[in-house]
């Protein structure tokens, strides 16, 4: 498999500003080693990811990686939300659900897309990816009295801006 210097550069930035995000260091000297330590690791692992990762798409790397940012806030909006809604349905004295398998089709074009589209469903409250066939995923859902495919709408489109 052919790694481009892109794809390289791209995996070790993002690395980069993962590790820097979770040291959040403030003093100077505390700094400049984590620097140096985290360009080192992330250069390391960017090189060996690259050649792993599958390919997520075509389109513009720079403004996919910003797109990411937003799937992010956009994904722990909706799991708030999932929290919230299981929670409100677990005190509910008549403990309203009515769970079912749904199947839903998100025309998700890549693997790489499908793969994280199912997980960060899953990943929320009440909501399990069981499946993806063909363009069809099935998700057993806590109430499927609610519309699945307007449910999953603001995250599947926020899935399609990074990997198209």
């Amino acid at each position: 498999m052919a790694r481009s210097p892109l794809k390289i550069v791209l995996t070790v930035l993002v690395l980069m500003v993962a590790w820097m995000m979770l040291t959040l260091r403030t003093d100077i000297d505390g700094l400049v080693q984590e620097i140096i330590a985290g360009a080192l690791i992330a250069l390391a692992l960017g090189i060996f990811l690259s050649g792993i990762l599958p390919d997520a798409g075509e389109g513009n790397p720079v403004k996919r990686i910003l797109m990411f940012f937003v799937f992010l806030l956009i994904f722990f909006k909706e799991m708030i939300l999932a929290n919230i809604d299981v929670a409100f349905r677990v005190l509910h004295p008549k403990m309203p659900i009515k769970p079912g398998i749904v199947e839903v089709k998100p025309g998700m074009k890549s693997d790489m897309g499908k793969m994280i589209l199912a997980n960060s469903i899953t990943l929320t409250p009440g909501t399990l990816s069981m499946d993806y066939i063909d363009d069809s995923l099935f998700i057993h859902w806590i109430s499927v009295e609610d519309d699945p495919e307007e449910a999953m709408k603001p995250l599947d489109k926020a899935v399609k801006e990074v990997f198209p």
